[in-house]
């Protein structure tokens, strides 16, 4: 049994991992012209993601890679920040009247 519970958890890690790729989608699919440069492509440093153009580095949706989602945080302003030699990652502001706890949430000043 725990073989079977062990082998399930490593592919589960395998398909997240390799859904958080950095990779952005084929810049030749999308199913026509997105709004960049002709043939579906982007300006850069545009990609398509979702039959769009977007910025990898700012786009909340997008953050890194394509459908890498910033995810919502209560009492905060949600964006998408470049790190330098990281890459890009989901940060966020607490909202008016509001600060970051030991724990990184937004609780009440």
């Amino acid at each position: 049994m725990k073989s079977t519970m062990g082998m399930g958890l490593l592919v589960a890690v395998i398909v997240s991992w390799s859904a958080c790729s950095s990779e952005p989608e084929d810049e030749g699919t999308g199913g026509g012209d997105a709004g960049g440069a002709g043939g579906g492509g982007c300006e850069d440093p545009l990609v398509v993601c979702d039959e769009e153009c977007v910025d990898l580095n700012s786009s909340t949706d997008h953050c890194g890679a394509c459908d890498s989602t910033c995810p919502e945080e209560p009492n905060a302003s949600v964006m998408c920040v470049n790190l330098g030699g990281i890459g890009p990652a989901c940060d966020y502001t607490c909202d008016p009247g509001f600060v970051k706890d030991m724990m990184g949430q937004c609780i009440v000043q």
